[in-house]
C-alpha cells in the first residue's frame, strides 16, 4: 500500500465528516438497500462537494485521526507536522492537535495543538520525541480523553499518555498522565515496550485465569524472571506466544526441507547480524539480535555452550562500563558484540553486531552457509529468503545469481497473498495462539521458547566476564550476569 500524502491524509480526514452526514440523510431502507431511485454518482458528489479541511493552514503532513461527535460538532484529533507530508515516528516535529467541526454546514471552528515534543505540563515534561497515534473518546457529559503516545524509536521506551478536554471551556486541562490498565490483579502502566515488568504482568494475569498472553520479545531480563513465568503459566495452563514473529514465517518449514534434501550441501554454520545502528553491542543482541537466536535454535537445535567478548571501542568491556539499558532490558555493555553458540545439531552459530557498521535496510538477518550454496534470511522483509547456488569458498568462473525462496519453493512467486498481514501484522501468531488454546499445546513460539532465547543472551554475558571462556547449558546462573559485576 502506498504512504498517504498530506494531502490525501487530510482528504481521509474530510471525508469522514462528509459522509457522516451523508449516511445520516441518505440511510438505508430496512432490508439494508438503497432507497429506490438512489443515484450513487450524485450521492458521492454530495459527499466532495461538503468536504472541509480540518487540520490548520500550515499542516504539511497528516495522518492517524479519530473522531467523537457531540450535538452538532464532530472533534477530530490527528498526528500533523508543519514541515513535511508523510509522517514517521522518528520525527520529533510530529505532534497531536484537536479540530472542532461543525456538522451542518461542515465548518472548522478551531484547532487546538495538545502534544508536541518537550512540551511543559503542570505536573510533566515529555521528552524530546515524537507525539503519535492520538485516540480520543468521551469519557463523560462534560469531558474528551485525548491520547497519544510520546515516542523516540531506539532510544527510550515510548509511553502512552492521555490530556482531558473541558467541552463548555473548550481547552484543555494543564495535565497529562500516564495511560494505565487496570485488571483483577492491579494496575500497569500502558506502554508499548516494559520488558522490566513483563514478569509481573504475566503472573498477574495467570493468577486470575487469563487463557493465552501474546507477549512482545524480549520476553523478560533474566533467566530467573522466564522460571517464574513459565511456572506460573504451567500451573494455570495458560498459552504465552512470544512476537518473534520471523518464526512463524511459512518459508521457514521449506527453508528446513531444502537443508535437509542438500540444496545447499552440508550445512557448516549459521552467521546472523543485528541492525548495527546506533544499538550496535550488547543492546543490539537483546533487542533484535533476540529475533536471530531464536531462528538459531529453529535450524540448529538447542544450544551447548557459548563464548563470546564484548567490547566498547575495541577494548574489552570492565565493570565500569556497564550501565542500564534502554527498553528496561536491565544491565549492559559494549558497542561490539562477538558471540558463537554450539548448537545441538553440530555446528555452530554466530552473533555479531557493531555499532554503526550495519545497513539498516537490508544488514539484519543470518545466513546458513553450506558446502554448495547459502540460504540468506533477512528477517522483517519480503521475500525473506534467497539461494545462492554453490561452494561459497570457491570463486565462480562466472556471475551466480541469487534465487528467491517462497513458501511454494525455489524461484516461485509467493503464493499467499496475505503474508505481510501474516507475519508483520502477527496475524498467523495470532491465530496459532487460539488454537494452542483450543487444542491445549504450547505456541509455536513458546514462553520455553523466548526463555532459551533469554539464556543465550545471558550465557554471552557470562562467558566475556570468563574472559571469553566456555559457557555451557544448563545455566546455573539465573540472573545478568553484568548485574553482579
Amino acid at each position: 500500500m502506498t504512504r498517504p500524502t498530506a494531502h490525501s491524509a487530510r482528504c481521509i480526514l474530510v471525508a469522514a465528516v462528509a459522509l457522516l452526514l451523508g449516511a445520516v440523510r441518505h440511510a438505508p431502507a430496512a432490508d439494508g438497500q438503497p432507497p429506490a431511485g438512489w443515484d450513487p454518482v450524485a450521492a458521492g458528489n454530495r459527499v466532495l462537494a461538503r468536504l472541509v479541511r480540518v487540520t490548520a493552514p500550515q499542516v504539511k503532513g497528516a495522518h492517524d485521526a479519530e473522531f467523537v461527535c457531540v450535538g452538532d460538532r464532530a472533534y477530530v484529533v490527528a498526528e500533523v507536522n508543519d514541515l513535511r507530508g508523510g509522517e514517521n515516528a522518528a520525527w520529533p516535529e510530529i505532534y497531536c492537535a484537536l479540530s472542532i467541526v461543525t456538522l451542518d454546514p461542515p465548518a472548522l471552528e478551531a484547532v487546538i495543538p495538545f502534544a508536541r515534543s518537550e512540551q511543559d505540563f503542570a505536573n510533566e515534561t515529555l521528552p524530546p520525541g515524537a507525539c503519535f497515534v492520538p485516540r480520543i473518546i468521551r469519557k463523560d457529559d462534560d469531558t474528551l480523553r485525548c491520547y497519544f503516545a510520546s515516542e523516540q524509536p531506539g532510544r527510550r521506551q515510548a509511553q502512552t499518555w492521555f490530556r482531558d478536554f473541558d467541552l463548555e471551556t473548550r481547552s484543555f486541562a494543564d495535565t497529562i498522565h500516564k495511560a494505565r490498565l487496570v485488571t483483577a490483579a492491579g494496575v500497569v502502566d500502558m506502554e508499548p515496550r516494559h520488558v522490566d515488568e513483563h514478569r509481573d504482568m504475566v503472573l498477574a494475569a495467570a493468577a486470575v485465569g487469563v487463557k493465552g498472553i501474546f507477549i512482545e520479545k524480549p520476553l523478560c531480563r533474566t533467566p530467573a524472571e522466564a522460571d517464574d513465568m513459565l511456572a506460573a503459566c504451567q500451573r494455570a495452563n495458560t498459552k504465552v506466544a512470544v512476537a518473534h514473529r520471523n518464526r512463524y514465517h511459512p518459508v521457514l518449514s521449506v527453508l528446513r526441507r531444502l537443508i535437509d534434501e542438500g540444496a545447499i550441501g552440508r550445512l557448516l554454520e549459521i552467521r546472523g547480524r543485528g541492525k548495527e545502528d546506533h544499538r550496535g553491542g550488547a543492546q543490539d543482541l537483546w533487542v533484535l539480535g533476540s529475533h536471530l537466536l531464536n531462528l538459531f535454535v529453529y535450524f540448529g537445535g538447542r544450544p551447548r555452550a557459548c563464548t563470546a567478548t564484548l567490547l566498547q571501542d575495541n577494548r574489552p568491556i570492565t565493570a565500569a562500563d556497564v550501565r542500564p539499558g534502554a527498553e528496561g532490558v536491565g544491565p549492559i555493555a559494549g558497542n561490539r558484540l562477538h558471540a558463537r553458540y554450539d548448537m545441538d545439531r553440530g555446528y555452530p552459530a554466530f552473533f555479531d553486531s557493531v555499532r554503526d557498521a550495519g545497513n539498516v535496510t537490508t544488514g539484519y538477518g543470518m545466513q546458513l552457509v553450506g558446502t554448495a550454496g547459502i540460504i540468506d534470511l533477512r528477517a522483517d522483509q519480503e521475500p525473506t529468503a534467497h539461494l545462492l547456488p554453490g561452494n561459497p569458498f570457491t570463486p565462480a568462473g562466472s556471475p551466480r545469481s541469487w534465487q528467491i525462496i517462497s513458501s511454494a519453493g525455489i524461484g516461485q512467486p509467493e503464493p499467499l497473498a496475505d503474508i505481510d498481514w501474516q507475519v508483520a501484522g502477527h496475524g498467523a501468531p495470532a491465530r496459532d495462539l487460539l488454537a494452542a488454546i483450543r487444542d491445549d499445546r504450547p505456541p509455536l513460539c513458546s514462553l520455553d521458547d523466548a526463555r532459551l532465547t533469554i539464556e543465550m543472551i545471558m550465557a554471552a554475558f557470562a562467558s566475556h566476564r570468563a574472559g571469553g571462556g566456555r559457557v555451557e547449558w544448563p545455566l546455573h546462573d539465573r540472573g545478568n550476569p553484568l548485574a553482579a559485576w
